[in-house]
């Protein structure tokens, strides 16, 4: 009986009520765009951005970056990480029903009559 209570402690501690722990995605060291981060993460995840410019032309970012989920989007700081639209569209545009945290970046180049930086609905 002890070692059933040790186990079923052990799994409590590695699963979150929602049966996972968040995960911390990052980018470009295991995944090359924001987009490809954006796309295999849950709710609950932290993407992690490295200094750089992050752009359509720079390297493949599709633009505006799509945040569906509850998640933040963490650059290494305003004065080193840049989303750059590059005048395609918005840069974010953010439809995740719940909570979405967004700092540490320039955010520039958008272009749209409804929210060319970052477009939340």
């Amino acid at each position: 009986m002890r070692t059933h209570l040790w186990l079923f402690a052990l799994i409590l501690g590695l699963v979150s009520p929602t049966g996972l722990q968040a995960a911390n995605l990052q980018v470009p060291a295991t995944y090359a765009r924001i987009t490809d981060a954006l796309a295999a993460s849950t709710d609950g995840d932290t993407i992690s951005v490295a200094a750089g410019l992050y752009s359509p032309s720079a390297n493949g970012e599709t633009i505006p970056l799509a945040i569906s989920k509850n998640v933040s989007l963490l650059g290494a700081g305003y004065e080193t990480t840049t989303i750059d639209a590059e005048m395609l569209g918005s840069v974010i545009r953010i439809t995740a029903p719940g909570n979405v945290q967004v700092s540490g970046f320039t955010i520039t180049g958008g272009f749209s009559f409804n929210g060319g930086g970052v477009w939340a609905s």
